[in-house]
């Protein structure tokens, strides 16, 4: 992960008062990056989401720093002293709201599968991105089926098919998969064996239940760490 010479939520404490009262994540980042252009702007829009306590996907980047409300309009305004978490009433659910998580999302779980990409022998020993050619590999692998998040080989030559969630996966997820993996058996595998992987922030119970009649599909669980180091005061 990426090491900034300052947290993302402080960042946001140091260019508040260059805030409007009403504000879109293209404002935060576009302030942020006028002194950090190296900041990932996907990385601003998950400590926005985080350190929003009423937005509706702050339970998964939930972080302890109450700095922004979000408005039901898509953008968001700066905490007020006085306010408390709010309630599940006060949290908006709006449309609008439901566009801009799923717009994130998408985003997030892009990031998230390019970095699985570059360090698939965190996932499992041994794993490697399948390379059909020069110009096609198993990254957003394009199937007569839809495309496949990432299709790998394991250490016996056995293909994994791997669906990446951004946040929470469904027993949606297992339909989806499964379709993948029949195509993979069907087109690519001939008498390697296919298993499949679902990567996610957290499994729901409904998902569990349903991979827990498959011997070939497993669930994994990822947590998102921050490394810190101490930078030397400018003199």
């Amino acid at each position: 992960m990426p090491v900034y010479d300052k947290r993302v939520w402080e960042m946001f404490l140091e260019i508040k008062n260059e805030l409007p009262s009403q504000f879109t994540p293209k404002d935060v980042i576009r302030i942020i990056h006028r002194r950090r252009p190296q900041v990932k702007a996907n990385t601003i829009r998950a400590h926005m989401i985080g350190c929003a306590p009423n937005h509706p996907s702050h339970k998964y980047y939930s972080m302890p720093h109450d700095i922004f409300r979000y408005m039901s309009n898509g953008k968001y305004r700066l905490s007020r002293p006085e306010e408390t978490m709010p309630s599940e009433e006060e949290i908006p659910q709006g449309p609008e709201v439901v566009e801009e998580s799923r717009e994130f999302s998408y985003e997030f779980e892009r990031d998230l599968e390019h970095h699985l990409v570059e360090n698939l022998e965190a996932i499992e020993p041994g794993l490697k991105l399948y390379v059909k050619d020069k110009e096609t590999d198993g990254e957003q692998f394009v199937t007569d089926v839809g495309k496949i998040d990432v299709l790998a080989r394991d250490k016996i030559g056995d293909f994994v098919v791997i669906e990446v969630k951004g946040s929470e996966a469904t027993d949606k997820a297992v339909g989806q998969l499964l379709r993948y993996m029949g195509w993979v058996k069907k087109k690519l595998a001939k008498q390697q064996g296919v298993r499949g992987i679902i990567i996610a922030k957290k499994a729901s119970d409904e998902l569990k239940y349903a991979v827990s009649s498959l011997e070939n599909v497993a669930i994994k669980e990822y947590e998102v760490q921050f490394n810190f180091r101490n930078v030397e005061s400018a003199k």
